[in-house]
């Protein structure tokens, strides 16, 4: 799970290089999961950062409250989503992997 976004980090050092990075022969399914995984990750992460944001200056306005805290609350369930999305991928490339060896 954590494997996933440390891949992000060094997306940046992958990408410098640009085409010469494509997957050559086979295509790579996986990688290309893991890339849109990570990148589903980060837009939950700053979704959840900027519904804080908004509940922080609400003043206490109910309105602004109460979409603040239901943005957080799904922003949540889409990382938990995410997640399990990319453990389940990953153990059946893992699994397919194995039984082809």
């Amino acid at each position: 799970m954590f494997k996933l976004f440390a891949e992000t980090v060094n997306l940046g050092e992958k990408l410098d290089t640009g085409v010469q990075n494509l997957p050559r022969g086979e295509f790579q399914l996986q990688t290309i999961l893991n890339t849109v995984y990570a990148i589903m990750g980060m837009v939950a992460v700053v979704t959840i950062i900027y519904n804080a944001v908004v509940y922080l200056t609400s003043q206490g306005e109910p309105g602004t409250t109460k979409k603040a805290t239901q943005g957080i609350l799904f922003s949540v369930i889409g990382l938990a989503i995410i997640l399990l999305a990319a453990l389940l991928t990953n153990f059946i490339f893992v699994t397919v992997g194995e039984a082809q060896k």
